[in-house]
């Protein structure tokens, strides 16, 4: 017995200090990725899928500086620059590396969806002496990794080493990385479980990569290969053009030089690239972004847009929760965003009906969701009859019904999307009603108009029901006397 107790002990000890410490901050834990080696980012080459027309079909569904952001406890508020080189700066949530055995969170909150985030594990390797920061910034959504950070605005603004509450990552070291692991989960808002919209129909964007960052997936069968990640255009990930702001346009920019084409030939190193270039790279299912030890000059441009990879996640991953870990060989801030491929829904009523106010009269869902349904108000004189589309639909128990085929009510919110698709309501005139009825419909027997009065008919056909009425009482009362009369059997 008392065996058993020592070993429930122990058992709870052990659970206590997960909950305690999830995070493994002693660890150096590089997971495996070495900022050298691997192929370019490139077309045809085994490393990504180039396919613009999906990437612009692909719309987000929460975007963190749209959305509203919230942290959990054991989060402190500091200031900090997000780009390093203006004078503007802004709030952020962080802690650091040295409180990272508790447990953080944070989430990012739109109408429709929740991403939720737990911090699972910070790591550093060769670290600096001021211990490093991970931040989450409210007004973007961006989780920031090796910032460094200010207690106050004005500090932040004076940009004096002295004030730094946080130390950064220098590249000019080949080996000083942090790591931040990460289980990452797509809700509907109000949802307990995660948000499943069938294997490889959501896509978790690695936007702007650059800035010497590092993504790795850990999700056994969602790894980051080339069968599920996709890009725009490869030159934009390498950096051959990108495209700037300028005022409010958006300008496309050639950038000069020959292009690396080897991985190993820029690594980490302190050759300078040609031209000041260097490679978005891939490797033993990670991504890294090569940059300059000599000059600390961090890879890709920092204004270029489209710099962006398409992780396409499997319903399995959702369930898990997508862990996610973010590499930083210096300061840089990484978007946590969810894309998919939306369609549009539409419901209108035929001339003699309408929508009424408050229904539903469009709604834009993700491929492989269920509509959501409609209402329809007939006319007066109209009843609704059924749904219709433009276009052949299929139901989740895979009926097909064809484009102008009636579909009922519980038909419609039973349709799975995976096109545009535009409902009608169908009204129908009532039926007129007839004059004459049954009478035990509840209505008159009609009778003919002779032009004779039945006035005095009607007068002897009354007392005559009454007499018949009390003649069949006289002998119904008769009958039991009749029925029992005696009978003697005299021998």
């Amino acid at each position: 017995m008392k065996h058993k107790k020592l070993l429930a002990s122990v058992a709870s000890a052990a659970l206590l200090g997960t909950a305690m410490f999830p995070t493994s901050v002693f660890a150096a834990d590089d997971y495996g990725i070495v900022y050298k080696g691997g192929k370019p980012f490139a077309e045809n080459n085994g490393t990504i899928n180039i396919n613009s027309q999906l990437i612009e079909g692909l719309s987000t569904l929460v975007l963190g500086g749209e959305s509203e952001v919230t942290v959990g406890e054991n989060w402190s508020e500091g200031w900090h620059n997000r780009h390093g080189n203006d004078t503007e700066c802004y709030a952020i949530k962080y802690f650091t590396i040295n409180d990272a055995a508790t447990k953080h969170s944070f989430s990012i909150k739109n109408n429709n969806y929740q991403i939720d985030v737990d911090v699972t594990n910070v790591s550093a390797v060769d670290p600096p002496a001021k211990p490093i920061a991970v931040g989450i910034d409210t007004g973007n959504g961006f989780l920031y990794g090796s910032n460094v950070i200010y207690e106050t605005k004005e500090k932040c603004q004076g940009k004096k080493s002295e004030d730094r509450i946080t130390g950064t990552i220098s590249r000019t070291s080949a080996t000083n990385r942090q790591f931040i692991e990460t289980n990452i989960k797509l809700k509907k808002v109000g949802a307990d479980s995660p948000y499943l919209a069938g294997d490889n129909n959501l896509y978790f964007g690695l936007t702007d990569v650059d800035v010497s960052q590092s993504y790795k997936i850990l999700n056994s069968g969602n790894e980051l290969s080339q069968s599920n990640m996709f890009a725009k255009d490869a030159k934009l990930l390498q950096q051959d053009f990108y495209y700037i702001k300028e005022g409010s346009e958006i300008v496309p920019k050639e950038n000069p030089g020959t292009l690396p084409t080897d991985c190993d030939a820029n690594g980490p190193t302190a050759t300078t690239p040609v031209a000041g270039k260097f490679l978005n790279c891939f490797k033993d299912g990670y991504i890294y972004s090569e940059y300059n030890t000599s000059s600390n000059t961090a890879a890709l441009n920092a204004d270029l847009l489209g710099s962006d990879v398409f992780v396409a996640l499997k319903d399995q991953t959702q369930r898990e929760g997508l862990k996610l870990v973010f590499g930083f060989a210096g300061p840089a801030g990484s978007g946590i965003e969810y894309y998919a491929k939306q369609y549009t829904v539409t419901y209108t009523s035929d001339e003699n009906g309408v929508i009424p106010e408050g229904a539903r009269l469009l709604e834009n869902l993700v491929a492989g969701d269920v509509a959501s349904g409609s209402e329809d108000e007939p006319k007066e004189g109209y009843e609704f009859s059924h749904w219709i589309a433009d276009t052949d639909v299929t139901l989740t128990d895979g009926k097909t019904i064809k484009a102008g085929d009636p579909i009922t009510d519980e038909e419609v919110k039973k349709v799975v999307v995976d096109k545009n698709i535009a409902f009608t309501a169908i009204n129908e005139a009532l039926e007129p009603e007839d004059e004459g009825e049954d009478e035990e419909e509840g209505g008159v027997i009609a009778v003919p108009d002779t032009g004779a009065s039945t006035k005095d008919i009607n007068a002897i056909l009354i007392p005559a029901s009454i007499f018949g009425i009390l003649v069949g009482a006289l002998i119904i009362r008769a009958l039991p006397r009749l029925l029992h009369k005696k009978v003697n059997f005299n021998k």
